[in-house]
């Protein structure tokens, strides 16, 4: 193959950007020095760590550039922007088995030290990662966006370490099974202005059914106001504070789309009404096990013109009637989930599957997930 060497380097990298094989951009880095050139910021950009022997060369590499570095030679570890470390992390155990490994706090350190201008980090399945590792993480990767962290044994001293050096750049975190944590991270997530998408998923914050800390935690909850996104789920724990808190604020989250608290044990119509009242941008809406009838669902279209996506499970107040009105009335309704409503098909032998979930579809509510 002859390579033009006048092609400029700005449309080589352009069209080396639209491989999306790892094998592919690899073989690129081999053409030529041109090509080796923008071809390897790509082929670093991203990291997928499934195995210990993948961990183990990447790693190997990074570490052996680093000391090896000669001139302007830019170091392999500037280029990573995201790392996914995926839940079924293995370890080879000969050359056609593998077995589940740990991924640790030794195991984080050594890799994130590496990758400076890191952006995006998802770490599936934490459960060997405690406050002896990832209260230093934040020092390592000043520049992180978004942070996916699983299963952990995290405190609240990680949250934070994690928030005096991602405070004015955070904009996206989700925690899911760190069961170490309570209702005071929402305090320390409050310098976090720039945060539009919180997730919080089975992590088990009992402080919330306390009457003396929840206000306050919902408060901290409200002063995050470039939230898009919200989800707490989590039937430990009562939520109901958080729509009230919203709801009697000056605007809420003014920019809010989607919601979904699990679950809000007191809330009542008028406490769910006005609180759709004040968040009229919502297009995902996600209430659950709550007190609210019918008066909420006929509230849903009036309030939010815009509504594509409704998921009302455990609320044993909502009929088969109050539903059908929901349906005719809200013009941009995509999906309806009503699980343990007591929402039968035969209330709905027209319906179609595909937009209306009810009790006869699943047997156990808690595996349906939204997609927040």
């Amino acid at each position: 193959m002859t390579i033009d060497r006048r092609l400029p380097c700005e449309l080589i990298s352009l069209i080396l950007s639209q491989l999306n094989k790892k094998k592919d951009l690899y073989a690129c880095t081999l053409v030529n020095h041109v090509f080796y050139k923008e071809a390897t910021p790509l082929l670093w950009r991203h990291l997928d760590i499934g195995n210990v022997p993948t961990f183990t060369s990447i790693t190997a590499a990074l570490k052996q550039q680093q000391q090896q570095q000669h001139g302007q030679l830019a170091l392999l570890g500037t280029f990573v922007r995201s790392i996914v470390i995926i839940k079924s992390y293995m370890s080879a155990k000969d050359s056609r088995c593998f077995a589940l490994a740990t991924f640790s706090d030794d195991d984080l350190l050594a890799l994130i030290q590496h990758v400076p201008f890191l952006t995006d980090l998802i770490l599936q399945d934490g459960r060997h990662i405690t406050d002896r590792s990832f209260e230093h993480v934040p020092q390592y990767i000043p520049h992180l966006t978004h942070l996916y962290l699983g299963h952990s044994q995290i405190t609240q001293r990680s949250m934070e370490a994690m928030v005096r050096h991602w405070h004015p750049h955070l904009t996206r975190l989700e925690l899911e099974y760190c069961h170490n944590l309570d209702a005071d991270l929402f305090s320390a997530l409050v310098p976090c202005t720039a945060l539009q998408h919180l997730a919080i998923t089975r992590c088990h914050l009992d402080a919330m059914n306390d009457p003396h800390i929840a206000p306050s935690a919902a408060r901290h909850v409200l002063a995050l106001t470039n939230l898009t996104t919200l989800r707490i789920q989590d039937w430990t724990s009562d939520y109901t504070s958080l729509v009230t808190a919203a709801a009697a604020a000056a605007g809420g989250w003014p920019q809010l789309t989607h919601i979904c608290l699990d679950a809000c044990l007191e809330m009542t119509d008028d406490m769910a009404i006005a609180f759709l009242q004040s968040h009229p941008h919502l297009t995902y809406l996600e209430l659950r096990t709550s007190k609210i009838t019918d008066k909420t669902l006929d509230a849903i279209p009036m309030y939010l013109p815009d509504v594509v996506e409704v998921r009302l499970n455990s609320n044993p107040g909502i009929t088969p009637d109050g539903l059908r009105r929901l349906l005719r009335t809200c013009q941009h309704l995509e999906l309806v989930m009503c699980l343990g409503c007591g929402i039968l098909k035969e209330h709905f032998p027209e319906r179609d599957e595909g937009a209306m979930v009810i009790d006869c579809d699943y047997d156990a509510e808690e595996n349906i997930e939204g997609p927040l």
